[in-house]
């Protein structure tokens, strides 16, 4: 029997062109694509809201190195942004924060300051409500779904959404999926075979393993180490550069995307080498 896979549409974010932005990390709708998003709608006229957006930081600090993305989204329009600015100046907000930035479609709509949704890899919602508790909870469960799918539901979902946006990725979970699943592996022999004979997708597949091990790197290793990791880093980063200028979309996305978590990383070992 032939399965039809039907490619899935992009995830659509929107708010994150940089006249939204507030502070914190700058992101884009293109680097969104297969992340793990807790999306916080505050206002900064609220004590809780404000209360939220310091408690969102912990929550960042200790996932940021995971397929995750925290984002605080300013509900009081312009009018309230330079405020929200002096805001997270003060209390060091590093994740970021943009104004009305959510979901393109579907985005949940509460009355309250501050409330929450949690978006899964694939784009499907898993929390919405007003529980930062119960919105971190489901963030470590969509993690851990990532790390880790418990099923072939859920991978297949996983595949499908990176299909047509993160060719390299698709490919990795691709060949996680005939090894755990190889009763239902020519399910995707179609969409492999494809993906394994173009050079730049199992180049990104390199670049999305390289750029995750890397994230997860551990601040208590040795100095030397670290600088270790961050040559090989600054050497993957000029040798994957051109692949921003490649002839697919798709290439071109996901190498920024991977290009910027090292980026990020650089830095981070970098504040690490100088304690």
């Amino acid at each position: 029997m032939i399965f039809a896979i039907v490619l899935a549409a992009a995830i659509g974010w929107t708010g994150l062109e940089p006249e939204c932005h507030i502070g914190g990390r700058k992101m884009s709708a293109g680097y969104m694509q297969g992340k793990v998003a807790l999306v916080c709608r505050w206002s900064v006229d609220s004590r809780e809201g404000r209360e939220a957006m310091s408690r969102l930081q912990r929550v960042w600090q200790s996932y940021k190195s995971k397929p995750f993305v925290a984002i605080g989204s300013l509900i009081d329009g312009d009018d309230s942004a330079q405020e929200a600015k002096s805001f997270v100046k003060k209390e060091e907000l590093t994740f970021p924060v943009y104004c009305n930035a959510g979901l393109e479609k579907g985005a949940p709509v509460f009355a309250k300051s501050p409330w929450f949704y949690v978006v899964d890899a694939t784009g499907q919602i898993s929390y919405k409500g007003t529980d930062a508790r119960l919105a971190e909870e489901r963030v470590v469960l969509a993690l851990t779904d990532y790390a880790v799918p418990p099923n072939a539901a859920y991978l297949r979902r996983l595949i499908d959404s990176e299909l047509d946006v993160l060719p390299g990725r698709a490919y990795m979970h691709i060949l996680e999926f005939r090894k755990t699943y190889p009763a239902a592996a020519a399910d995707y022999d179609a969409s492999f075979d494809g993906l394994k004979v173009r050079s730049e997708v199992v180049k990104m597949a390199q670049l999305e393993a390289f750029s995750a091990k890397a994230k997860d790197f551990d601040p208590n290793a040795g100095k030397a180490a670290l600088k270790s990791l961050l040559s090989k880093i600054s050497t993957t980063a000029r040798a994957y550069e051109p692949f921003k200028s490649h002839s697919d979309p798709a290439i071109v996305q996901e190498a920024k995307n991977c290009l910027a978590d090292l980026k990020w990383t650089e830095a981070a070992l970098k504040a690490h080498i100088k304690k």
